[in-house]
């Protein structure tokens, strides 16, 4: 038998899902992205494959580290684990903070004038 009508609740056609990787394709060659590190969103992936942090890149720190976490609180992360900073004013995810924080140069503070 041989269905050619959707009963379905909706009735809606069929399109195709976006790959995870729709948002960072090149508008000039619509290629897939070789490496997507988006620390905001928390998507990461290589060659067109969505992966965790941890398959996409390798992270080596000897040493406990710190960063700000998504409720504004000093948190102290152990050895080898990505920091990802979050903004305190917004709570969102901002950057990977690599080297120490008194190597930082200012991402964090705010300039007036």
């Amino acid at each position: 038998m041989k269905v050619c009508c959707d009963f379905s609740v909706t009735s809606a056609p069929h399109r195709p899902l976006a790959p995870w990787y729709a948002p960072w394709v090149s508008p000039i060659s619509a290629t897939k992205p070789g490496l997507v590190l988006d620390f905001a969103a928390g998507i990461y992936g290589s060659d067109g494959n969505n992966a965790p942090l941890s398959s996409v890149m390798a992270l080596t720190r000897s040493t406990s580290g710190t960063r700000i976490d998504a409720t504004g609180a000093l948190q102290t992360l152990g050895v080898d684990v990505a920091r990802i900073d979050h903004d305190p004013l917004t709570a969102g995810a901002r950057r990977l903070v690599a080297g120490s924080r008194a190597h930082q140069s200012g991402g964090s503070k705010r300039r007036t004038g």
